[in-house]
C-alpha cells in the first residue's frame, strides 16, 4: 500500500483549504494546444478541459482558469462566508449577507461602494437567521431581503447617504 504525496501544495491567499496537487493531475487539466491570442478565440481553443474532468476543480485551480482573481475583490466583514450577493441597478452598490448566521449578530447585510469596496453606513439589521436572498429596487432606493427566519425586510436608503 503506497500513497503518493503531491509534489506541490496550492495555498491560495486567504483560502479556506489547502489541497495537495501533483504534476500529472495538473497537466491533465490542460488541453495540449498552443493558443495564438491574435488568431484564436476562446471558443475554438479552450484552456480548461471540462469534458475530461471527473471532479470539481480545486480552489487553487479556479484562479488559474477564470478572470475572477484578476478583476475581483474580496469582501470582508462577515463572521462567516457570504452566501448572498446583490448588485444595484446602477452597478454602484453591492450587498452581501453571511452564510451561517444562527444568531442576530451575524444575520445582517453589508452594503458596499463597488468602486472603492468600502462599507457604506452601518450593517442592515433585522433578521435573526441567515439572509438567503437580497434584491435592490429598480431605482436603488430600497433593498429587500429574505431570511431563513421566515421573514422579509425592506430597507430604505436615507437621503443623506450616497
Amino acid at each position: 500500500m503506497s500513497t503518493a504525496l503531491g509534489l506541490q501544495l496550492a495555498v491560495p491567499p486567504l483560502g479556506l483549504s489547502n489541497k495537495a496537487k501533483n504534476d500529472s493531475e495538473s497537466s491533465q487539466l490542460l488541453v495540449g494546444r498552443r493558443i495564438d491570442r491574435r488568431s484564436a478565440s476562446s471558443s475554438d481553443a479552450p484552456l480548461y478541459d471540462t469534458d475530461r474532468m471527473k471532479r470539481r476543480p480545486f480552489e487553487g485551480e479556479l484562479p488559474a482558469f477564470t478572470l475572477w482573481s484578476e478583476i475581483g475583490e474580496k469582501v470582508f466583514g462577515h463572521g462567516y462566508e457570504s452566501i448572498s450577493l446583490a448588485v444595484s441597478s446602477s452597478r454602484s452598490l453591492a450587498a452581501t449577507a453571511c452564510g451561517k448566521a444562527t444568531a442576530p449578530e451575524h444575520a445582517h447585510i453589508r452594503v458596499y461602494d463597488r468602486e472603492k469596496w468600502q462599507l457604506l453606513g452601518d450593517p442592515l439589521i433585522g433578521h435573526t437567521l441567515t439572509v438567503t436572498r437580497i434584491a435592490f429596487g429598480p431605482d436603488d432606493r430600497f433593498i429587500l431581503s429574505v431570511s431563513c427566519d421566515r421573514s422579509w425586510r425592506l430597507f430604505e436608503r436615507s437621503l443623506n447617504s450616497k
